[in-house]
């Protein structure tokens, strides 16, 4: 049990840093409201991503390609029936100039699978942010 944990939080990690990282989007308008700003658009990506809902309103154009692999990744990871809650994280935006944007997230995530709860630290990220009709991730 304790090997599935460790497996499954790392997944967890792996499929998320390389989504902000690598570039995993895809355009068209966003779910978010139009004077969201880019803190509150990478929290909603955030929640969206390990709750199994809808990412690609909030990515941006240039990263279409890899926002399919994320949520076959993500499927597998709820298969597993983990859950993760994110409400531990803070987003700061900062380099805000124009059309970009960077949010960085850092904090506690908590991880809990087959009823065993563990927290988890998410260390501190940067994640680049584009003005597309409404901020987006897109890395």
């Amino acid at each position: 049990m304790n090997n599935r944990r460790i497996l499954v939080i790392s997944l967890l990690a792996i499929l998320l840093l390389a989504a902000c990282g690598g570039g995993a989007s895809t355009g068209g308008g966003g779910a978010q409201s139009g004077g969201a700003t880019p803190a509150a658009v990478a929290q909603q990506f955030f929640e969206a991503v390990y709750s199994g809902g809808d990412i690609a309103p909030l990515v941006c154009s240039s990263a279409a390609a890899a926002v399919e692999s994320m949520r076959e990744g993500l499927s597998s990871i709820a298969a597993s029936g983990a859950t993760v809650d994110v409400s531990g994280l803070t987003y700061t935006t900062q380099n805000e100039s124009g059309d970009t944007a960077e949010v960085v997230v850092s904090g506690v995530i908590k991880v809990s699978v087959s009823g065993v709860d563990q927290e988890v630290p998410f260390p501190e990220t940067p994640i680049p942010m584009r003005n597309e009709n409404g901020w987006k991730v897109c890395g």
